[in-house]
């Protein structure tokens, strides 16, 4: 399943009666079709390690998440983020990615007017309440192994937690599995990923990624009340990753060119067996 906030990002999840993934920024549209159409084209294929993937696990993959941001963020604002729900006479939508009931009141936005709103509290929008709803009384408890949620375009793999930078308790694990994703992710056409908790990656990546005024702005370096934190702190889910896919760069990071799109959905599927591969020798799975 996959879950997140940005209509430009377009959020999507996948879960697992073992896996789970999916996309809530709606303006993250290329995470959702990297991730699901070349995986509908791979499970065809003889390729033992994809039939692998596609047949020893349980998959529940919700494409969009943010679906009202993700077609206004086609038909009239390309970058939009939040959803498009009224939440004052003035300003509309909240990031779903802030708006999950784990530590949502530690780092949360209050203002409205921003792009990186939280919500009036945690579940507050229909969307989060739906996922978390779907999750809670329809899939047997600790049956989730792995929980992904896509969005762009930091080219990262995040790790709790997303309001400290205090390792979460399985740092170990998730690190050795990132880093698996990463590495097979890599052979094909040599694509670097880094790995590591949120709030330690966006403090270190921003300043190199995104205008000094803009992280400033909008409070970038840490937050909470993300799907990831929610999963792994909430529901003990035991793998829970933010996946950020690669970007265009400066200054239209998430307008990942059309020729793009295949070359970063056949090497995210390398990763993703990478991922499995590791989860399997954990145990989880």
């Amino acid at each position: 399943m996959g879950s997140f906030g940005n209509a430009q990002e377009v959020s999507k999840e996948v879960i697992r009666g073992n896996f789970a993934s999916e996309l809530s920024r709606a303006k993250d549209c290329k995470a959702g079709g990297n991730a699901i159409s070349y995986k509908q084209k791979s499970v065809l294929l003889i390729d033992p390690d994809v039939r692998e993937l596609a047949e020893s696990l349980d998959w529940w993959i919700i494409p969009v998440l943010n679906v009202d941001g993700f077609v206004y963020s086609h038909e009239k604002e390309r970058l939009w983020r939040k959803s498009r729900k009224p939440v004052t006479p003035d300003y509309i939508g909240v990031d779903l990615n802030r708006n999950f009931n784990y530590k949502w009141e530690l780092r949360k936005c209050a203002d409205p007017s921003s792009n990186i709103y939280s919500g009036p509290h945690p579940e507050s929008e229909p969307e989060v309440e739906q996922l978390t709803n779907f999750i809670n009384n329809h899939i047997p408890e600790d049956s989730i192994k792995i929980y992904v949620a896509l969005h762009s375009p930091l080219q990262a793999v995040h790790l709790p937690w997303s309001h400290t930078k205090i390792p979460p308790p399985g740092y170990d694990e998730l690190m050795y599995v990132a880093n698996a994703f990463a590495d097979a992710l890599y052979q094909r056409y040599g694509t670097k990923y880094c790995c590591g908790s949120s709030a330690n990656l966006l403090s270190r990546m921003l300043n190199n990624f995104l205008l000094i005024n803009l992280k400033a702005s909008q409070n970038l370096e840490s937050f909470s009340g993300g799907s990831k934190d929610w999963a792994y702190g909430a529901k003990n889910i035991p793998i829970a990753y933010t996946i950020e896919l690669p970007g265009k760069g400066r200054p239209s990071p998430y307008e990942l060119p059309e020729n793009g799109i295949l070359r970063t959905s056949a090497e995210f599927l390398d990763g993703f067996i990478g991922m499995v591969k590791a989860v399997k020798k954990l145990g989880y799975i």
